[in-house]
């Protein structure tokens, strides 16, 4: 069975990028939760929470680092918006993964 995955282009062992440094925005987006409830559903964590939280927390201290968490958590919300579709390919077959 192992084998058959391997054939069809399956490979278990997917490699996945260094992001050691960057560790602290997984954590950071995590903390503050990708996704807020709006009244017509999910929208992504803004600003009114990012700024407030990187500078309460002082996990943030670069202004790259809070566009860096802005923008992961529009894809974040852009992601689960296209995964409630059944029929969806998942991200790793996609195209172009981060445009619409």
């Amino acid at each position: 069975m192992e084998k058959d995955r391997i054939e069809r282009g399956r490979d278990p062992q997917v490699e996945m990028p260094d992001i050691e440094f960057a560790a602290h925005l997984i954590d950071a987006m995590n903390k503050i939760g990708p996704v807020r409830g709006s009244m017509s559903g999910p929208v992504p964590t803004d600003w009114d929470v990012i700024l407030p939280f990187g500078t309460a927390t002082q996990r943030l201290t670069e202004p790259w680092e809070y566009e860096a968490l802005s923008e992961m958590c529009v894809q974040y919300h852009r992601g689960l918006t296209k995964g409630a579709d059944p029929l969806c390919k998942p991200p790793m077959e996609w195209e172009r993964p981060f445009e619409d």
